[in-house]
């Protein structure tokens, strides 16, 4: 689920910081419309941040590095990582987004450990429809045995761009 990511310059009565845009539990509450204080929200700037985040006032600055994505499980996954737990804030998104969203994250990552791994595409750079890789199971590998042993066809993986 997708969420609108428009830049705003006011969320709850408060200034968001120039360049940037708001992250995890705030782009939640707005994005959703719940109605529920965020009481130390975050916002990833445009640039980049000595020491990966700052504090300006209530705000949390986080480095550009730190974009979770425009898809609601990118900002669930944010907060629970990088901001303290709101319990009414979460029990109101769960609320708000259909029970599907919820399992297709825990269905994403069952461990509970978002696995990140860099492959080398194998497919020609002229199909524009798919990206090939090859992956070779390794016994002890978290991701290679589940590429292996649990991917079926029509699964849709998160993907992101390497990280160089």
């Amino acid at each position: 689920m997708k969420l609108d990511a428009a830049p705003i310059t006011v969320f709850q009565e408060k200034s968001v910081p120039d360049g940037s845009q708001l992250a995890g539990w705030a782009a939640l509450v707005q994005a959703l419309a719940i109605p529920a204080p965020v009481r130390r929200p975050s916002c990833v700037s445009e640039q980049h941040i000595r020491g990966s985040h700052r504090k300006e006032g209530i705000w949390t600055i986080f480095d550009k590095r730190y974009w979770p994505g425009d898809a609601f499980a990118d900002h669930l996954l944010f907060a629970l990582r990088h901001e303290d737990i709101d319990l009414l804030i979460l029990k109101r998104v769960f609320e708000a987004v259909p029970q599907g969203e919820i399992e297709a994250i825990i269905h994403a990552a069952p461990t509970g450990i978002p696995a990140r791994r860099s492959y080398t595409i194998a497919s020609t750079p002229t199909w524009r429809d798919r990206i090939e890789i090859t992956v070779k199971r390794e016994d002890h590998g978290l991701v290679s045995r589940w590429l292996h042993d649990e991917l079926r066809l029509e699964r849709v993986l998160h993907v992101h761009r390497d990280a160089a």
